[in-house]
């Protein structure tokens, strides 16, 4: 999976250069649709169940994604008679945030580990390692490999979660 960055914000609005942000809207509409059990039922829910299935089969397109939420901002907005609060970018930057948040949830919908899952994994064994062999980075750089890609191959982490962390 790609990082999240301004950049993919960017190529997502096509933008060409960069825009000042109205930081106090921004933030305040990503906590009332964080906060507004409809939006999540009928707008971030079926956003995280989509694109977790869309992660599950390698077709996870980050760019969409924040095109999606995007979308999203756009009609909370509109529904809410708050249509003339946020520019474009600024709605953008709403969507960017909002994946940002459920994340973790895409990737847990995708039936996939978290990296946060993995890191526990990985610590569980480290904790039946002998000290010399902690101490041992060439064992340790082999022995992080092995664990990558036993996972990889057994469908626990995603091929983009492996490319991605396979050498931390």
């Amino acid at each position: 999976m790609k990082n999240l960055n301004m950049k993919s914000i960017i190529e997502v609005a096509d933008f060409t250069e960069l825009v000042a942000i109205d930081e106090i809207a921004v933030n305040e509409i990503v906590l009332e649709m964080e906060n507004d059990s409809n939006v999540y039922f009928n707008g971030i829910k079926p956003l995280i169940s989509n694109y977790g299935k869309k992660m599950h089969n390698c077709n996870f397109d980050l760019n969409l994604a924040v095109k999606g939420f995007t979308n999203l901002v756009t009609k909370y907005l509109k529904d809410s008679d708050q249509q003339g609060v946020l520019k474009v970018h600024d709605r953008v930057i709403v969507g960017y945030q909002l994946l940002e948040s459920f994340m973790e949830d895409i990737e847990i919908e995708s039936g996939y580990l978290t990296v946060t899952e993995v890191r526990e994994r990985w610590n569980e064994i480290k904790r039946h390692m002998t000290r010399e062999q902690k101490q041992d980075k060439p064992l340790m750089s082999e022995s992080w490999m092995a664990f990558i890609d036993s996972l990889c191959k057994d469908g626990f982490i995603s091929d983009d979660m492996y490319n991605n962390i396979k050498y931390k």
